[in-house]
């Protein structure tokens, strides 16, 4: 009879834990309901704040408050922390976004690229500020950023609409360098399909990276 019951009550306490273990998220996982916008477009790492770790830049959608906007998230205390956002850019979609330094300064950028203007923002005295706002007519898709020709310096690859067909459209990715307050475009793709989203990086260790 008592090998009985210290059967049961082993057997309760099991179940205690595993109902426990399945109903708690892991330790790692960071969960959270209705979190800053109810769609997100785009999400990248990169230590724009210079803390020797990664922040995440977001950028994603309200519906209910038409607001369409980036922001830079920060870990602090076991939670993600907002330290800035850009202004609504609802009124100049579509609007993309990435991270790199496109500049040869070697500074962090954001990088927002909407209908109409190339916008950069930098991380200076403490501060998120806009360091260049240019105006242009590419009519862009989606955007990243890669140092193409291995001289630390990120170029813009920007999609772009190449051939228009009956059933889909043809794209390609244009390759843009910033000089001053402009965009000089060194080189393009052929057509490459209904592209969706794209990257750049080292993939073979020889210092240029490949469009992807």
């Amino acid at each position: 009879m008592h090998l009985l019951k210290k059967f049961v009550l082993t057997l309760l306490l099991l179940l205690t834990i595993i109902s426990l273990s399945r109903a708690a998220p892991p330790s790692y996982l960071l969960t959270k309901k209705d979190y800053l916008y109810d769609t997100f477009f785009k999400v990248e790492a990169t230590d724009l704040m210079d803390l020797d770790y990664s922040q995440v830049v977001v950028l994603g959608r309200d519906y209910t408050e038409r607001r369409i906007s980036v922001q830079l998230l920060s870990w602090s205390e076991g939670d993600l922390v907002s330290h800035w956002e850009s202004p609504n850019l609802i009124n100049e979609g579509p609007v993309m976004m990435t991270t790199g330094r496109p500049l040869p300064t070697g500074e962090q950028f954001i990088i927002i690229l909407t209908q109409n203007h190339l916008y950069l923002y930098t991380y200076q005295n403490e501060r998120i500020i806009l360091r260049s706002q240019i105006y242009h007519t590419l009519s862009p898709y989606e955007l990243s950023a890669a140092d193409l020709n291995g001289d630390g310096i990120d170029e813009l690859l920007v999609v772009r609409l190449g051939k228009r067909l009956a059933k889909y459209d043809e794209k390609v990715v244009d390759v843009y360098r910033l000089e001053g307050e402009e965009l000089l475009k060194v080189g393009t793709s052929p057509l490459l399909g209904n592209i969706r989203c794209l990257t750049g990086g080292d993939l073979d260790g020889d210092g240029f990276a490949e469009l992807v």
